[in-house]
């Protein structure tokens, strides 16, 4: 009985040599191998294939006259430190292209730890009605220096989906910068916020994804994926509160390390939990003691102006508490100049009832009472 091959057999057996042959029709029979050595802390993708060499080296072979694109892909906290090329070292560049000739190739792609510490710190996925200030993320320098993030590529987990920091912005020591997808839809509803860039263009999704900080040679600096669900806070999606990290330096991929933040609105460009300060004036009418004043208007709904004044430059603590004690908001937490400083406290998300704020310097503790009406 005659055999006759199924389609099936035939692309199994037949197809790859029919289409070897082809090509070297088109490019000649001459061919070299490619090997990829082993290497740590990223990995490398050659054209369109993802070698394992996280172990052992990997080795294919060529034809000559052909190109073949290598891209580094770092894990996180790493970025591409160089190539080694037949044992001469490249410089470092996130993707390397090498013609082949009649000579085999050895490549190994060298990664180094990323030395700036930034994180994503806010995260603004799904503003509410009231609070349309669109989507946006807030990134924190944990570092005591600047930082120049020019060239920084922000994405979600879509790789095209990608905006690019522009040239010249400098993130200062300890400083927050917030990118947004309009910046004048940030602006309308917090007028407060302060050094912002974009428009990225793309939206952040309303059920949560992953999120993407890249520096400017490809190193994945941070990464978050956030979710619209528990444990993830639910009040962020639609509420007009933000997910806050509650602290810079903890791990920003748990979430019961964040929190829905207090102030509708969040607060892009400034320290979580807290509200930004305006200074109304300084000098000759700075007064000789520390003056925390009566908020206005009390009794308020929903929200009122706190104004207290420094007779010198000092570390500043201004805490919100309930008549039980307990700690409702800390409005500021840092170091002011001298002068007159008013601070808005937003209590949308509390019950009526009277509050205690308590300003605390190194030498003075003052209070005063206001009373919430709803």
């Amino acid at each position: 009985m005659e055999y006759i091959k199924t389609i099936t057999e035939w692309y199994v057996e037949d197809i790859p040599d029919f289409i070897y042959s082809e090509i070297a029709d088109t490019l000649g029979n001459d061919t070299t191998s490619v090997t990829l050595l082993s290497t740590t802390n990223g990995a490398v993708q050659l054209n369109s294939i993802n070698p394992d060499i996280s172990s052992s080296s990997w080795k294919g072979i060529y034809f000559e006259n052909t190109d073949l694109t290598l891209t580094a892909e770092p894990e996180l906290g790493y970025q591409i430190a160089s190539w080694v090329v037949n044992g001469e070292t490249q410089p470092a560049s996130q993707t390397l292209i090498i013609t082949l000739a009649d000579t085999a190739v050895t490549v190994q792609a060298q990664f180094e730890e990323i030395t700036e510490v930034l994180v994503i710190n806010e995260i603004n996925y799904n503003s509410s009605d009231n609070f349309g200030t669109g989507d946006w993320v807030e990134i924190f320098n944990t570092m005591d220096s600047d930082v120049d993030i020019s060239g920084w590529v922000f994405k979600d987990d879509v790789d095209s989906n990608a905006y690019v920091v522009p040239e010249n912005t400098i993130l200062e020591a300890q400083g927050y910068i917030v990118i947004a997808d309009d910046t004048t839809k940030l602006k309308s509803v917090n007028s407060e916020a302060k050094n912002y860039v974009g428009d990225f263009s793309f939206n952040l999704s309303g059920s949560g994804e992953e999120l993407r900080l890249f520096n400017a040679q490809g190193g994945l600096v941070d990464v978050v994926t956030y979710s619209d669900s528990a444990p993830w806070p639910t009040e962020a999606d639609g509420n007009g509160s933000t997910l806050e990290l509650t602290d810079a330096g903890s791990d920003n991929t748990v979430a019961e390390n964040w929190i829905a933040s207090t102030r509708l609105g969040g607060t892009p460009g400034w320290a979580n939990g807290t509200v930004p300060v305006s200074i109304e004036s300084q000098g000759k009418d700075t007064p000789d003691n520390f003056v925390l004043k009566q908020n206005y208007p009390n009794p308020f709904n929903p929200s009122t102006n706190i104004t207290f004044v420094l007779p010198q430059s000092t570390k500043v603590q201004l805490t919100v508490y309930n008549m039980l004690g307990q700690k409702v908001q800390t409005l500021v937490d840092g170091n002011l100049t001298s002068g007159s400083h008013t601070v808005r406290f937003e209590a949308s998300n509390l019950s009526s009832g009277i509050y205690i704020y308590q300003l605390r310097t190194p030498t003075t503790s003052l209070t005063q009472r206001m009373v919430l009406v709803k």
